[in-house]
């Protein structure tokens, strides 16, 4: 037997859809009925005043962009907080340049290059960074050779992993 006093779960899904429609609907009545308000009162104002509207609505565009473009990244883009790119063309080599961009300290801490090359540092403080040449990555007691060209790098630590793309940069 159902309980008269509990209503149908579909019934009452149905009517807040039809709520939810109903609310759009006027939300977009009202939004349509202040732009045709807009537009006629446009239309029947004088030429200085449609110029000192353009002239208002340009400055308004122009100051949006210039805060958009102004405002900052929104951070590291990696859990780590890591950022890593391979130094070429260099008199000594190619190198490693790795930085801690996060605001914690990574601990013990394994860079592996592409094709398991390692290299161990204890720590890495918040916004330090460290470049390594590869000759001083080593693979089961050998050094990495001299023209290694990673384009992958793994960072672990105590604080977390992750494997990022390593650009090139001449």
């Amino acid at each position: 037997m159902k309980d008269a006093s509990r209503p149908d779960p579909a019934v009452a899904a149905q009517r807040v859809k039809e709520g939810v429609r109903d609310l759009a609907r006027s939300a977009l009545g009202a939004a349509s009925d202040v732009a045709t308000d807009v537009a006629s009162g446009y239309r029947k104002s004088t030429r200085w005043m449609r110029l000192r509207a353009t002239v208002v609505a340009t400055w308004a565009v122009l100051a949006l962009v210039t805060v958009w473009g102004a405002c900052p990244s929104s951070g590291p883009q990696n859990p780590l907080g890591a950022k890593a790119k391979l130094l070429a063309g260099s008199i000594m080599g190619s190198q490693v340049f790795v930085e801690n961009e996060s605001d914690q300290i990574w601990r013990d801490v394994v860079v592996t290059l592409e094709g398991g090359w390692r290299f161990d540092k204890r720590t890495v403080r918040p916004s330090e960074s460290f470049v390594v040449p590869t000759n001083r990555f080593a693979k089961e007691g050998t050094t990495a050779p001299p023209g290694l060209s990673p384009r992958t790098i793994t960072i672990e630590c105590t604080e977390g992993r992750v494997t990022i793309p390593l650009p090139i940069e001449r």
